[in-house]
């Protein structure tokens, strides 16, 4: 019977075996420290690209942002210039407001029974103070206005009323006020009633009065 000793061949197997593990295990190594590298280098490449790209943005905002401040600017400026224009057509749509509430006025008040001491006109309001021959005259005057087609009727109103003795003679002192149509609202009642009557509609006269005719002017 033949007999093999196998010991020494079993020896040179485990060190064969773990030979071929500690190789593995460097290559491994190797290959991870290979991958972390190009990741690391991967990553630099980005984050400086990122870097040039954000210096790049941050010129262009710092180049374009005296041009927004000029587009600020210009709409702050336009805005300031609507407003003008808009008091100024508010100006230009009654200019002649004061002249026609004067000239209204000599028209309507009584000649020789009333006189006026102060006029004011505020926004389209009339406070007047005066001297009146009779309690008479100052209905009459009252009649006038109401009558107008310039005036709400319903806004005249006598709030003061008295005798008084000037230079001997017995006369009244009064204070009335009234709302005063604009010659521009009136126009254009005017018109929207000739535009009733065209269509067959039945107007409504302007308040203060049953029927308008025209104003001049």
């Amino acid at each position: 019977m033949i007999r093999i000793n196998l010991l020494p061949v079993r020896k040179k197997e485990k060190k064969s075996t773990a030979r071929q593990i500690l190789l593995l295990y460097g290559l491994c190594v190797i290959l991870t420290g290979i991958g972390i590298f190009y990741l690391w280098q991967t990553q630099a490449r980005e984050i400086d690209r990122l870097s040039k790209r954000d210096a790049q943005l941050r010129a262009e905002v710092a180049k374009y942002a005296k041009y927004e401040r000029l587009v600020k600017e210009i709409q702050k400026k336009k805005e300031v210039i609507e407003r003008k224009k808009t008091v100024i057509r508010g100006l230009q749509k009654d200019r002649d407001q004061m002249a026609r509430n004067l000239a209204l006025m000599s028209l309507l008040v009584p000649p020789e029974k009333i006189w006026f001491q102060s006029l004011s006109l505020s926004g389209g309001r009339a406070d007047i103070n005066g001297i009146a021959r009779s309690n008479e005259a100052i209905a009459e005057f009252m009649r006038n206005l109401r009558a107008s087609p310039y005036v709400f009727k319903d806004s005249v109103q006598l709030s003061h009323s008295k005798q008084v003795t000037i230079a001997g003679r017995k006369l009244r002192e009064f204070k009335l006020s009234c709302s005063i149509r604009a010659y521009s609202e009136l126009r254009a009642a005017l018109q929207e009633q000739k535009a009733k009557e065209k269509t067959g509609t039945t107007p409504s006269a302007p308040q203060g009065a049953k029927s308008v005719s025209q104003p001049q002017g």
